[in-house]
């Protein structure tokens, strides 16, 4: 077989031959090879290396690497806490999600380790058990994040399950979310407690808009800051709110489900949200305020007369064609409820309300 098959550096498949995968996953070079040329990167550690470093518009997207295997490390001095440490090196030194399939290899010890340190985790200089050590994002790249210890790596024994096992990773890979846009950032001053205990002097919150991908979900978060004691690693004052946030005579109307906060989501505020009880608006040619929707869903008066004036709705059907416009506007069939769709080139801010006059208080 050897004798009529080219190796794979040729073209061919190897038919036979050893899995050095502690010299095949290479060291992290100290210098990038600013390349992408064929034989410009002999380690996995080389390309990936070059990898992390391009810039390009899709460098948001994450950088993975899948391993497939169908023998442990051969010769012996290619496995072990050596290999451990490069796979770990992967994860945490070049951001990229590691993920170890094993083929025809169930129950193997060597090969769950190598998808443990794949995840991150290697502690000390010597680490012969990664499976027991902290990973970086809580064991996120096992096939079972419940049960690292046994069920980390990928396993298969047929063309199928090998296929669902590649198919379960990329999908894996490609759930993430994506920034929108710049956020922005909120200070309120002189904050009370909603207790009627101390002031806090400045609570700091940020704005921020994301996509999920590839449910093309969307999100408008606002959170508190993330600022600690650099000595006790506890929060600084100005991001802890108040308990309670406010007091009831400072409570205002939220016009949704979600109660009164400073630490909420649209996107789930939206979806507890029935599509009937939202309002959106519109306007005309002369800047006038148009309802788009009457308070059973259906498209109102002044809507249906834009459409019409647009040529989108036209003959005695122009209403039931508004209504369908007008429901998909307000989501009556978003994909489990999900109202908010995905959001792009959205910068959010705050606009508030304009509190009344208090003559104490300057300004």
């Amino acid at each position: 077989v050897l004798q009529h098959t080219a190796p794979i550096i040729e073209g061919g498949v190897d038919a036979a031959g050893l899995t050095p995968w502690y010299s095949t996953i290479g060291a992290i070079p100290a210098t990038v090879t600013e390349s992408n040329a064929i034989y410009s990167h002999t380690t996995v550690a080389s390309y990936l290396s070059f990898a992390s470093q391009v810039q390009a518009p899709d460098i948001c997207a994450p950088t993975a690497a899948v391993l497939i295997t169908d023998g442990n490390p051969q010769p012996t001095n290619e496995g072990g806490w050596p290999l451990y440490q490069r796979l770990a090196e992967l994860r945490n030194q070049l951001n990229t999600q590691v993920y170890v399939v094993g083929f025809f290899l169930s129950n193997s010890n060597e090969l769950n380790s190598m998808a443990c340190a794949g995840a991150g985790a290697c502690a000390g200089a010597m680490c012969d058990d990664p499976c027991n050590d902290p990973p970086a994002n809580d064991w996120d790249t096992c096939a079972n994040p419940a049960n690292p210890t046994v069920e980390c790596a990928y396993a298969s024994s047929s063309a199928e399950e090998l296929k669902l096992a590649l198919s379960g990773i990329i999908a894996k890979i490609g759930d993430f979310s994506l920034p929108s846009g710049p956020g922005s950032t909120t200070n309120d001053f002189g904050v009370a407690d909603g207790g009627g205990g101390e002031e806090i002097a400045v609570l700091q919150t940020s704005l921020t808009a994301t996509t999920d991908y590839p449910t093309w979900r969307g999100h408008v978060t606002r959170a508190l800051c993330d600022f600690r004691d650099p000595d006790t690693g506890d929060l600084l004052p100005t991001c802890v709110a108040p308990s309670p946030e406010f007091s009831p005579e400072d409570a205002e109307e939220t016009f949704g489900p979600c109660p009164q906060s400073r630490s909420w989501d649209a996107g789930e505020c939206l979806a507890l949200t029935p599509w009937t009880a939202r309002r959106l608006y519109t306007h005309d040619a002369s800047n006038d305020l148009v309802p788009i929707n009457e308070s059973n869903g259906s498209a109102s008066a002044g809507f249906v007369a834009e459409l019409s004036a647009q040529g989108l709705v036209s003959g005695g059907s122009a209403q039931a064609q508004a209504n369908e416009i007008v429901a998909f506007l307000l989501g009556r069939d978003a994909p489990d409820g999900w109202k908010l769709p995905g959001l792009a080139s959205s910068a959010p801010i705050i606009v508030r309300r304009v509190p009344e006059y208090d003559p104490t208080k300057t300004p």
